[in-house]
């Protein structure tokens, strides 16, 4: 959610290391579909760990 709608917080400077190695590499941008892509790949295993557990 955080890089859909660009809350400033994600891109803090007391925020994580690799995201400001992201930040550095790629720019806002960047961050923005790297926290995107994490973000949809925990969702989907969390999904798919409810259906093999059900």
């Amino acid at each position: 959610m955080a890089a859909i709608f660009k809350w400033n917080w994600l891109l803090e400077p007391v925020g994580s290391r690799f995201m400001m190695f992201i930040y550095e590499m790629f720019g806002e941008s960047g961050v923005r579909i790297v926290t995107g892509i994490i973000g949809t790949i925990i969702i989907i295993l969390f999904i798919m760990d409810w259906i093999i557990r059900k």
